[in-house]
């Protein structure tokens, strides 16, 4: 696995898409299911009383996938390559629900 190379802490990239954004973009409601976070926007969950504790669109995505893909936006996401983040265990599970391993 080259991203385990010691040379790079993370992959990033910009989540296109959702609200207020290009619709036919997905990259929003995509990248999170394969281990990419970000840190929410500022009063990003005003609206959602049940979404208060959350910090970032991982923690949306564990209370609430449904409300992450009504509400969620565009941002620049980040991927942490280190062996034992949460975003390889999400990526893992992913490729084995796809049957891609």
């Amino acid at each position: 696995m080259t991203a385990h190379n010691p040379c790079f802490a993370s992959i990033s990239l910009i989540a296109g898409g959702g609200r207020g954004y290009n619709a036919q973009m997905i990259g929003y409601r995509y990248w999170p299911k394969v281990g990419f976070d970000a840190e929410l926007f500022d009063g990003e969950t005003a609206s959602a009383p049940h979404l208060v504790t959350c910090r970032t669109v991982q923690d949306i995505v564990a209370l609430d996938t449904a409300w992450g893909s009504a509400n969620g936006s565009q941002r620049l996401m980040e991927f942490d390559l280190r062996a034992d983040s949460p975003g390889w265990q999400k990526l893992l599970d992913y490729l084995h629900e796809k049957e891609f391993i």
